[in-house]
């Protein structure tokens, strides 16, 4: 007999690919490497804030298109401290959370379980786009993404 969690986990790479083709977020090169430039030249101590600004400087159209170029290229300039900066995007733009978090999971997947999480510390983030999001990102992670979401909202309730 199989547990919820072993079903569940079944349909969840079909659900990622889905949402990675239908809804993805596309970025072209030459903005990652434009915020890559700038976050390149940041402190670590002002890495999160700096992505923060980045983000919500932009146009309300493409908020998403650039906290998933910060995304990529916080991953790239500073791994350790990725998981900050998408938890402080993701508190200021709870609508971006799942951008950002996707495109740091798919240059970190071995961090993504920690990058969906810290996403969802903000409970104005949409909890399920982060995890499709992420899954679709890393998705040879998608048992240890779903393990570490749940455990940490059962720990916040």
């Amino acid at each position: 007999m199989k547990t919820k969690l072993t079903r569940l986990t079944s349909f969840l790479p079909v659900l990622a690919l889905c949402w990675t083709c239908c809804c993805g977020f596309s970025q072209s090169a030459d903005q990652i490497a434009a915020a890559r430039e700038i976050l390149a030249k940041a402190p670590p101590a002002e890495l999160a804030s700096k992505s923060v600004e980045l983000v919500t400087g932009a146009p309300a159209k493409e908020k998403v298109t650039v906290a998933a170029a910060v995304g990529h290229a916080v991953a790239k300039v500073n791994p350790q401290l990725a998981a900050t900066a998408v938890t402080a995007v993701s508190t200021r733009e709870p609508s971006v959370a799942a951008a950002i978090a996707a495109a740091a999971a798919a240059e970190l997947p071995n961090s993504a379980p920690a990058i969906a999480v810290a996403a969802i510390k903000s409970s104005r983030v949409n909890e399920r786009d982060v995890r499709a999001a992420v899954i679709g990102a890393a998705p040879g992670q998608a048992v240890s993404i779903i393990t570490s979401m749940v455990q940490v909202r059962g720990a916040a309730r």
